[in-house]
């Protein structure tokens, strides 16, 4: 009998064992038996499973229309609320398509390659930040900024190691590539005559229309469901970008992106305490250097300007 491997596209680590040979039943005679014993019964060839079949419902297009309807509509509210009616000018505008830009493509890359991988490449936003400040408002990164940069992106790197795959060309370029989009987000408010909040606000309104056509293809809407979308689009959404927008007017933009670092981290933390599901020594590793590090950035900074103001 001839035993073949057989990977999955979408996780080199998932695989099935195909047996040739002659296999009888009451009812049939097969000359192949696809074995898949480990995938059933070994904890990590299960968990592999789970994960890959999940990443297809967890990143629909309908489903990030829903969320970025709620987003719009609570942005729209807080600012009606606060009497901020929203703007519009060439530089809001790129700000939404910065914001539109980081929905869409985070998105589309997580279809393309693994969670862990378009984590750490959109994590390279620091990088295109101080980049950015560089070549179009001639900032100057000071050291702090560069060894804080490549503290807590290693410690990203080190708590997705164990998660890192090879291969999803396509999806890596695209996860790469929301890293630049994220990276304007936060220097919205170094543009000209910008608005952070209108740029907020026209981005997911953005996202909204150009999602509706997918989210007209669905049939079903289990009432949990558009619960659950309801509350990410008010706190994980709308909350966050009204928070993110008021703080980076007084938060230099590197520092609003490496604070934003503790993020990816979080998620996997709070499913430990609350789920009961543990991270491996390399993860609790990699948050314990991305907590530190941005922990340590502020407290240094910090110190800095009241050194400098004294």
């Amino acid at each position: 009998m001839k035993n073949t491997v057989i990977r999955s596209r979408l996780n080199p680590k998932l695989e099935v064992s195909l047996i040739s040979g002659h296999f009888a039943t009451r009812h049939s005679h097969n000359s192949h038996y696809i074995d898949i014993t480990r995938m059933k019964h070994e904890h990590t060839m299960a968990r592999e499973a789970a994960m890959t079949l999940a990443q297809r419902y967890a990143y629909e297009k309908g489903v990030d229309t829903i969320v970025c309807l709620d987003g719009s509509e609570v942005i729209g509210a807080f600012l009606a609320a606060t009497k901020h009616p929203p703007r519009l000018n060439r530089w809001i505008f790129l700000g939404a398509v910065c914001v539109f830009g980081t929905n869409l493509l985070y998105a589309v890359a997580n279809k393309l390659t693994t969670a862990a991988n378009t984590i750490v490449l959109q994590f390279t936003a620091p990088i295109f930040v101080i980049v950015f400040s560089l070549l179009f408002w001639h900032k100057r990164p000071r050291r702090l900024d560069l060894i804080a940069c490549a503290v807590v992106f290693g410690g990203v790197l080190f708590f997705f190691v164990d998660s890192l795959e090879m291969g999803g060309g396509l999806g890596n370029f695209l996860a790469l590539l929301s890293g630049v989009s994220y990276a304007g987000v936060f220097l919205m408010n170094d543009m000209p005559d910008s608005d952070a909040l209108s740029s907020v606000f026209w981005g997911e309104v953005l996202s909204s229309v150009t999602g509706l056509p997918f989210l007209l293809q669905e049939t079903e809407f289990p009432p949990t469901a558009i619960l659950s979308l309801v509350v990410l689009g008010v706190f994980q959404v709308a909350l966050a970008y009204i928070l993110l927008a008021i703080g980076l007017k007084t938060t230099p933009p590197v520092m609003a992106s490496l604070v934003s670092g503790i993020e990816p981290v979080l998620n996997p933390i709070l499913v430990a305490v609350f789920y009961q599901e543990y991270m491996g020594p390399f993860a609790l590793i990699g948050a314990a250097v991305v907590i530190v590090g941005v922990v340590g950035y502020n407290v240094i900074q910090a110190r800095q300007t009241a050194k400098s103001h004294s």
